[in-house]
């Protein structure tokens, strides 16, 4: 069992404490004789306290004596405290604190000079950092302790450290030879120069480290004399602990020389003794516990203690430099709020000016857009008019041409305006019912022009399985394939542009269509590093052909973002003078039953036998929605101003008013307000050639029943009339029930 070394006195107990009286051997340890007996009084009923598992208490009075000793600084004093405190934190098994307590005792003696305590120091660092596992560095201690007490002929000091080495080796490192070398020197001193005594339970500790140490040389008859004898002293002086340990090595003896009745009864006395131990054991594990509890409950305390000691020194520190402290903070954010007064100042002129420019841009896309679809629209349906009478080749080609740069130029237009409310978050998707094959077939028609010009041919490649009617965004889906087919053309000539449209997979419950859509070409082709950058605005791909459409180079990258915000992905595989195929695959809603509308051989049915007033200041606009209306058999009037789509309302019950918005005098905001007050049974459609969000929302808001926005498709214009009618024939209804 390792042995541990204090300073004040002879004591045994399971943790075998072997106490050297120095205080009977230094000098007095302070000047005057009855503070000295008071002091020395006081350590030794510290010591006995913690003995006692009384450990809170044994601490609390070595505190005192320290706080005593900061006041006279006397490190002697110090020293044994901090020694003791050592030993009751290892009693508790708070090893790390009690290496650190016998650490700081060390230093002290060390720089005292004082060898006797320094042996018996070091000894018990050793056993410190034997408990934490630190076998190496526990051996070298002992083995310093043990070297400096032969060295200074203290012969009796060096029997623990040398018994503790000796131990190790033969109990831990089970290198018998060895320990027993360490194990003999001991005893030697032990006999020789010391009191026996003094210390019965060193002679135990021998006798049974050599009982111990022959049974692992197997020879048992040397180590069963040396353990009788260690038996016979264990017994006299009620060493329990070491008596087990004793009684467990000899009944291992006896087992091996097979005397299994001599090993049974030692057994018994065995579990006897450990009978005895576990009832001790008991009643020194609640005591242990009592004690840990009560040292953590007053280091607790102590630290509460600690800390409001330093806080109220804090605080008193602080008080003075809060004061200059908060003179500079008001200094300071006095600056500061005339800084944030200016900033903010600034931010406001900033946003101001910036809404301003805001507005003003919005104001200029979307003057700039009706001054510009105006004439468009009258280019593009007076064109289309006129391919509907009887030409001469010439003249359908000067028509043909007229008509396509109509319609490039209004391509250009919508992805200038789509880019700006892209980029201002404005840009929704509308869920609008149309034909997908329609859809397509009116995009490749527009685009022919284009397509026999560069000596192109075009396919379509159309999967009947596709529903006949889808719901979504068909505006964007339009400008999507112009601009994937557009694109086609301006890399290929002389070739093959293949349009393809496939049902890759409706839903289960048949609410949803993946749509895949491929534009693929036989052209120039697009390398690998390029076609990354292709998206990005304003890019262009230089083309190779005799004839190319260079276009704005917003395009593809307006494809991109319109699919991202349907929910899709463009792709592109291309292969250097082979060609591009730019692909994706987009879900698209499949009109319930309720909302589907049944498709006549003529479109134009649908409407037969409804009257149209056509509202709009513009000559030209007029004649040409007149025209279209005529074209489809349809009975109209016209006006060119709100008061007199007024005054025709009240004399004539027109079934639909096509209301031009912009118009001066009275716009058509007002004029439906004016007509709604008398009339809510006919349907107004809303003629635009921008259709923002603003607008979209403004136009729900005043009792129009939809728009139309100009230039258009007639498929697109025969059914948001149509579906307007409805609409309108629904409110009537609900009014009348």
């Amino acid at each position: 069992m390792t042995r541990i070394i204090n300073i004040l006195f002879i004591k045994q107990s399971r943790f075998c404490f072997i106490v050297a009286l120095l205080f009977l051997i230094v000098n007095p340890l302070f000047g005057q004789e009855k503070i000295k007996d008071s002091l020395e009084a006081q350590l030794i009923h510290a010591y006995n306290l913690s003995m006692e598992s009384k450990v809170s208490d044994a601490l609390q009075i070595c505190k005192e004596v320290l706080n005593y000793e900061k006041k006279h600084k006397n490190d002697t004093i110090k020293a044994v405290t901090y020694s003791i405190m050592g030993t009751s934190h290892y009693l508790i098994d708070n090893d790390s604190t009690a290496l650190k307590y016998y650490q700081k005792s060390l230093e002290i003696n060390k720089a005292l000079g004082l060898d006797l305590r320094v042996i018996n120091g070091i000894n018990n660092v050793g056993i410190a950092y034997a408990r934490l596992g630190a076998y190496q560095k526990s051996i070298d201690y002992y083995q310093e302790a043990a070297d400096l007490a032969i060295k200074i002929e203290a012969y009796k000091h060096a029997i623990h450290p040398l018994y503790n080495v000796g131990d190790y080796y033969i109990e831990q490192l089970k290198q018998p030879k060895k320990g027993l070398e360490y194990i003999k020197k001991a005893e030697y001193y032990y006999y020789n120069k010391s009191n026996i005594e003094e210390d019965i339970l060193m002679k135990v500790d021998i006798l049974s480290a050599y009982g111990e140490g022959y049974f692992l040389l197997k020879d048992y008859i040397t180590a069963e004399r040396y353990l009788d004898e260690a038996i016979e002293a264990a017994k006299e002086n009620n060493y329990l602990s070491e008596l087990k340990k004793i009684y467990s090595i000899k009944t291992q003896i006896l087992n091996k020389q097979h005397r299994y009745q001599e090993a049974n009864t030692i057994l018994y006395s065995m579990m006897q003794v450990n009978d005895s131990i576990l009832k001790n054991e008991k009643f020194d594990i609640a005591q242990e516990m009592l004690a840990k509890f009560e040292v953590a409950e007053n280091e607790e305390k102590l630290r509460h203690i600690e800390q409001e000691k330093q806080l109220q020194a804090s605080t008193i520190k602080k008080i003075s430099e809060y004061n200059i402290a908060f003179t500079i903070l008001i200094v300071l954010l006095l600056l500061a709020l005339i800084f944030i007064f200016l900033k903010l100042k600034q931010l406001k002129i900033a946003k101001e000016k910036a809404q301003q420019l805001s507005r003003a841009k919005s104001d200029f896309y979307s003057e700039i857009s009706h001054e510009l679809r105006t004439p468009l629209y009258a280019v593009i349906e007076i064109s289309n008019i006129l391919l509907k009478e009887n030409l001469n080749d010439d003249n359908r080609v000067y028509l043909e041409s007229l008509k396509f740069s109509g319609d490039h130029l209004l391509s250009l237009i919508n992805n200038v305006l789509e880019l700006n409310k892209i980029e201002a978050g404005k840009s929704t998707i509308e869920e609008i019912e149309f034909s997908p094959k329609q859809l397509v077939t009116n995009i490749i028609e527009s685009l022919e022009f284009a397509i026999s010009d560069t000596e192109n041919t075009i396919e379509l490649e159309y999967d009947d399985t596709i529903p006949e009617k889808l719901l979504g965004d068909s505006l964007k889906l339009s400008q999507i394939f112009i601009n994937l087919i557009t694109n086609a053309i301006k890399f290929t000539n002389k070739g093959v542009i293949k349009v393809v449209l496939n049902n890759e997979l409706i839903t289960e419950d048949g609410k949803i269509c993946n749509l895949y859509v491929g534009v693929k070409d036989s052209g120039v082709g697009i390398s690998l590093k390029n076609q990354k950058k292709i998206f990005s605005d304003f890019y262009q791909e230089h083309a190779k052909t005799d004839k190319s459409y260079r276009g704005t180079g917003l395009g593809l990258s307006i494809v991109k973002r319109q699919l991202q915000l349907m929910g899709s992905e463009i792709k592109i595989k291309s292969v250097i003078n082979k060609g591009s195929t730019f692909y994706f695959t987009i879900p698209i809603k499949i009109p319930t039953a309720e909302t589907k509308v049944k498709l006549l051989t003529n479109k134009a049915d649908l409407l037969k036998g409804n009257t149209f007033l056509v509202v709009d200041d513009n000559n030209i606009n007029q004649l040409i929605t007149k025209k279209i209306l005529l074209q489809l058999e349809l009975e109209c009037d016209v006006v060119d101003s709100g008061p007199k789509a007024i005054e025709a309302a009240q004399k004539k019950d027109y079934n639909c008013i096509l209301m031009d918005l912009n118009m001066p005098e009275m716009n058509g905001y007002q004029a439906t307000e004016k007509i709604r007050q008398f009339n809510t049974s006919s349907t107004i459609i809303a003629l635009t050639a921008y259709a923002s969000d603003d607008v979209k929302n403004r136009i729900l808001n005043s009792k129009m029943d939809g728009f139309i926005q100009k230039p258009f498709f007639i498929d697109d214009f025969i059914s948001t009339i149509q579906k307007g009618l409805e609409l309108r024939q629904q409110l009537v209804n609900k009014e009348i029930s």
